[in-house]
């Protein structure tokens, strides 16, 4: 927490000079769907994800510096993480297994989803057109939650292929585990998109499109687990008001 209180302080010092000569701020919530995928895998660990479904919703500050443009600051709950099926290692294998040597794996067929969800600030440039909007800029990342959630069955085989298979029975991976202590407490990335905004009542509804991708590896010890990087697409919609 202390660490959070110290990058929101940095990040209100940051904006002093926005926030001071900004024409107009508005206010805005939104909430929709991220479509995460971890991207870059380097190991039999870190590799084959693909993209899972998740929550974002956020709250966000739009400071209007001229007619057609704008800076927006936003605090994001962020789904993301991956999802992996079939054939993978096993990474934490049953008891009475011998142990094998560091960089080789027992496998098995099940189903396997990373689920890290983040809060995210990112600072925005965001250019105005009309009732289109583009935006662009780096966010910082806190890791709030990570988990790994394995389900199904399956024989555990000594090779990739599934050739040998050392237990004469399925064994069940239906599983939650906690791997927090295995990923980077914080996150750095870029992201860009584009909407749509329309007047409605008082204030205006948009519809917001949004990629992301964060530059730094997750994985705190990336010879065992190898090097991943958090990347999606956000689909969000919201409504905003004006405040001054």
């Amino acid at each position: 927490m202390k660490q959070i209180e110290s990058l929101l302080r940095t990040l209100v010092i940051l904006l002093l000079p926005v926030i001071m000569y900004g024409q107009t701020t508005s206010i805005g919530l939104k909430a929709g769907l991220s479509l995460p995928e971890l991207r870059g895998g380097t190991n039999e660990v870190s590799k084959g994800y693909t993209s899972r479904l998740a929550p974002v919703a956020g709250l966000q500050i739009t400071w209007q510096l001229q007619k057609t443009f704008s800076v927006q600051a936003e605090l994001n709950y962020a789904g993301q993480g991956g999802k992996r099926e079939g054939m993978q290692p096993i990474t934490d294998p049953p008891p009475g297994l011998p142990a094998l040597p560091p960089g080789t794996y027992y496998y098995g067929r099940f189903n396997n989803e990373a689920r890290i969800n983040y809060l995210e600030l990112p600072i925005l440039m965001k250019w105005n057109f009309s009732d289109i909007y583009l935006d662009a800029g780096p966010y910082l990342g806190f890791r709030v939650s990570a988990n790994t959630i394995t389900s199904g069955s399956s024989h555990i085989y000594m090779d990739k292929g599934g050739t040998t298979a050392i237990t004469p029975q399925p064994v069940d991976f239906d599983a939650t585990t906690n791997i927090k202590n295995d990923i980077n407490a914080f996150n750095v990335g870029i992201c860009a998109g584009g909407g749509l905004s329309r007047k409605a009542g008082p204030g205006q509804l948009f519809f917001d499109a949004r990629f992301n991708y964060g530059l730094r590896n997750i994985q705190k010890d990336t010879d065992k687990n190898g090097k991943s990087h958090t990347g999606g697409v956000f689909i969000t919609a919201g409504y905003s008001f004006r405040i001054s």
